[in-house]
């Protein structure tokens, strides 16, 4: 046994409570402050992200909300999931069924963003009349 293992042995024999509480406030005091951080971000991005994609502050916003509510719910069962299948099966498995999602750009669409390079929103770029070439060689 390591000294961390040692560590908390000792810890969890002195508490006078069930030591996966200890766990449970660490994990909840971690995602607060992850949302507090990605508030933050979002916040400086906001209006630029509004100006460029056309989207209302509320449409971003309730977004991220979402996506918030998703994985919190989410996390319970992933959790149960990698407990029983292992890590590397559960995201093979995710990859999969969130593949289809991820590549939304219509491989037909035109923007007026011709010959943009590679970005987060094209991941190859798109082609000389605005079409997504990722979406393009994916078909």
């Amino acid at each position: 046994m390591n000294r961390l293992q040692k560590f908390q042995l000792k810890l969890a024999q002195s508490l006078p409570f069930y030591y996966g509480w200890v766990i449970l406030f660490s994990a909840g005091t971690a995602v607060v402050v992850r949302n507090t951080a990605s508030a933050l971000i979002l916040s400086v991005f906001m209006i630029p992200m509004s100006d460029d994609l056309g989207w209302s502050r509320t449409f971003i916003s309730g977004a991220a909300t979402f996506g918030g509510f998703l994985a919190m719910t989410s996390a319970p069962f992933a959790g149960r999931m990698i407990d029983k299948f292992g890590s590397q099966i559960v995201l093979v498995i995710s990859v999969a069924i969130l593949a289809p999602i991820l590549a939304t750009h219509s491989p037909f669409k035109s923007s007026i963003n011709f010959l943009q390079g590679a970005s987060g929103a094209h991941w190859l770029g798109t082609d000389d009349l605005g079409r997504d070439v990722y979406s393009r060689v994916r078909c």
